[in-house]
């Protein structure tokens, strides 16, 4: 009896602390990032809308994989009047009237993201890359020693 409830514990110990128990040529781990975003460039823009002459565009990636994050959402948390989505490819972009903005910028399986206030100056294209944070479970070809 005591041999089995052993065996068990040893067995669900090396479940739980590997995930490489039958596969020796992949490791995995959990890998936790907070995100980052940066500014890329101004640069000048015009509108038909003149009420609407800033313009913010960009691209959002996975900060871990690098690989662009599609279908999430792009918008202002001041007023939440001003939103997008993220395309296929991770681009967006959003027409406004010049002003501060703060921008939240989400997507389901990775962690959420708020940018400084950003001054968005009229007839003003501004270039933002996004890096959303991950928590989640990543595996590598890499081989163990």
């Amino acid at each position: 009896m005591q041999t089995a409830k052993f065996i068990s514990i040893l067995l669900i110990f090396l479940f739980v602390s590997s995930c490489t128990l039958f596969t020796k040529s992949r490791s995995c781990g959990r890998i936790e990032t907070k995100g980052s975003y940066t500014i890329v460039s101004q640069s000048a823009f015009s509108s038909e809308q003149e009420k609407l002459s800033s313009k913010i565009e960009g691209f959002v990636f996975d900060e871990y994989s690098k690989v662009p994050v599609s279908y999430g959402f792009v918008f202002s948390i001041d007023d939440n009047q001003y939103r997008t989505t993220i395309d296929s490819v991770g681009y967006f972009y959003l027409l406004l009237p010049p002003g501060m903005y703060k921008f939240k910028i989400t997507s389901v399986g990775n962690k959420d993201i708020v940018t400084e206030p950003i001054r968005l100056n009229e007839n003003t294209q501004t270039q933002l890359n996004v890096y959303l944070g991950s928590d989640i479970m990543y595996q590598s070809d890499k081989k163990q020693n």
